[in-house]
């Protein structure tokens, strides 16, 4: 019976050092598909001609031919993201390119680090604008770095195209614009008559990550294309360096980090695509999106430039845009949600550590002074961007098998109960994790775990959807093969596992089968969380002695700023100190240190 791959969308929420947990979820995923894909062609020594695997106790050893693997499809077709995830989205298609996946790990794992954050030789000089209160350079030579990849030649020419990968992939990176895309409305006919301007700051980039020989009918006029034929040798390439500059520029988070400058062509807003409710075609199929023109006055140039800030403030879980994405594919308004008919969905993986709940009117108990406002103003604004009631309803709901998610999860194996903070990098607001490579190879270990889980028990349809399994519901002897394996097993109404025949239960089959070789050389299955991480103390003093080091260095580029030229040259720095001694000296400054990042971190046991 002929199959349809599900189409699958991938969003990123916005994470901050939490992307390592990200780029843990994508390669675990992508490794999975990988090794699913590689044994059903034969590519692997091992799989010429049968399989061995031992069950999910790891006791039995079943054996598997080629044909008795698993063959339905699953197809990647759009990916969406913001701030961590939007930079995440961004090395995806630079990963397939050049067929290395672990970009993703050493990118957040091993290159992203506070120390880099905390060298001062941004301030060096008078008269510098103090852009970000950490140092971009090391964010800016990962940048570089990137972009000087090479296409693999067989991908480059269209041979090595991962299977699971549509031929031309919708890519949404999300940003805050700093000035805003202006639209005006008209209240009657008279073209003259004054008219009001609103603004929206929720901005992002298009790309289509293109298959070289592909049809380039199917590239949006919005769109960039990312050709990996364009990117066989080292050197200067528009689209796949710009790339690499929207991944800066998603995960520029206010203030910490500084505004970033991009390129920007009136054709990508021009042909913008909006849609509204309203329009939902009788048939149900998917929607013609409206376009409308930025007012932008007359004369306005072709290509521009813009200022952005962190994705996150605007739209920190860009989940619609991968929805639409895949609806477009199977010409559907919303794609199906019951378990039988589902062909299209959508995963989002949201590391972004939530803080604790507490009792209403505790949290702010009084009236904020201007000093606290600040901050509770940028927490409303983010918190609220990740707010979506259609979201929360359906994500949490077992009936619905279009949308799923990927959240950091970490049981008490005494208890089994959760534990609150899951992620190392959770605390100061999810930059934790840029403390340590320890913090961040935790995160990433604990992400590779919760998906193994997550495409064991959870990323399944019901067996009877004939539409992605063909006529597997009636194949007593594959159904009793893989239930052996685990790839087969039953959920009641709640989507709790349970055992097979349970009154009410319906029999699943994974979407992404995990694999556990008998003898290991193959085997990637994470089924151990990672240690707890602990940062020894004196790594952690020897921070504190750079970022004073620093907020010095600060302070003299804010007083030499209000001050004018030449102040520097003629004041000592004990006189700066001195002045500003009484707002914050080494002693205040360490004891904040000690309040605000040595204590959450000793009370959340990451300090040895």
């Amino acid at each position: 019976m002929p199959t349809t791959p599900y189409r699958l969308g991938l969003t990123m929420a916005g994470a901050v050092s939490a992307g390592a947990y990200t780029s843990g979820v994508l390669t675990q995923l992508l490794e999975a598909l990988d090794l699913w894909y590689n044994l059903r062609q034969g590519l692997i020594p091992e799989a010429e001609q049968q399989v061995q695997l031992f069950a999910p106790d790891e006791k039995e050893v079943i054996t598997l031919s080629i044909a008795d693997l698993p063959q339905h499809d699953i197809l990647i077709t759009a990916i969406s993201g913001t701030s961590a995830g939007g930079m995440c989205s961004a090395l995806l298609p630079i990963a397939f390119a050049e067929n290395n996946l672990d970009r993703l790990r050493k990118t957040w794992v091993d290159d992203v680090d506070l120390t880099q954050m905390l060298e001062s030789s941004d301030l060096e000089g008078h008269n510098r604008n103090l852009l970000s209160l950490l140092n971009v350079a090391g964010i800016d030579a990962i940048r570089d770095a990137a972009k000087t990849f090479v296409a693999d030649q067989e991908v480059a020419q269209g041979k090595k195209w991962r299977p699971y990968l549509s031929e031309a992939i919708d890519i949404y990176l999300n940003f805050t614009n700093l000035e805003g895309v202006p639209y005006q409305l008209k209240y009657n006919e008279d073209r003259n008559a004054k008219s009001q301007i609103i603004r929206t700051y929720a901005d992002y980039k298009r790309y289509t990550f293109l298959k070289p020989g592909a049809d380039p009918k199917k590239v949006p006029q919005d769109s960039t294309v990312l050709n990996p034929a364009d990117k066989t040798r080292q050197g200067i390439n528009y689209e796949w360096d710009g790339l690499m500059e929207a991944a800066v520029a998603t995960g520029a988070f206010p203030f910490g980090l500084r505004p970033r400058t991009l390129t920007r062509e009136k054709r990508e807003y021009e042909h913008r695509e909006f849609f509204l409710r309203q329009e939902k075609p009788a048939d149900g199929s998917f929607p013609q999106p409206i376009q409308m023109a930025p007012s932008w006055p007359a004369g306005s140039p072709p290509t521009f430039l813009m200022e952005y800030v962190d994705g996150g403030l605007t739209n920190n879980e860009p989940f619609e845009q991968a929805r639409r994405a895949v609806a477009r594919e199977i010409n559907k308004y919303r794609n199906p949600r019951e378990g039988e008919l589902a062909t299209a969905g959508v995963l989002l993986v949201d590391p972004f550590p939530s803080d604790p709940i507490g009792i209403p009117g505790e949290a702010i108990s009084e009236i904020p002074n201007i000093m606290s406002l600040l901050p509770l103003i940028i927490g409303v604004l983010k918190d609220n961007a990740q707010f979506d009631l259609d979201l929360l309803d359906s994500i949490q709901n077992p009936e619905i098998y279009s949308r799923f998610m990927v959240a950091p999860v970490r049981n008490d194996e005494s208890t089994g109960q959760p534990y609150e903070t899951a992620l190392a990098s959770s605390k100061l607001g999810a930059f934790a994790g840029f403390f340590s490579v320890k913090f961040r190879d935790h995160d990433y270990r604990l992400a590779r775990y919760n998906t193994s889980r997550f495409l064991e028990y959870h990323f399944a349809l019901p067996v009877d959807n004939e539409s992605i399994f063909g006529d597997l519901a009636n194949d007593a002897r594959k159904l009793d093969l893989y239930r052996k394996m685990g790839w087969v097993f039953n959920r009641d109404e709640n989507g709790n596992v349970v055992a097979a025949g349970t009154p009410g239960s319906v029999v699943h089959m994974s979407l992404v089968p995990q694999f556990r070789f008998a003898n290991r050389t193959f085997n990637s299955y994470y089924n151990v969380a990672p240690v707890w991480p602990k940062l020894p103390k004196d790594e952690l003093d020897a921070l504190r002695v750079q970022a004073f080091d620093r907020f010095k260095k600060i302070r003299y580029t804010i007083v030499d700023h209000l001050t004018g030229d030449g102040f520097l040259d003629n004041a000592k720095d004990s006189i700066i100190d001195a002045a500003m001694g009484a707002f914050m000296g080494e002693k205040k400054f360490n004891k904040l240190w000690q309040s605000l990042v040595e204590g959450p971190f000793r009370a959340a046991g990451l300090v040895k």
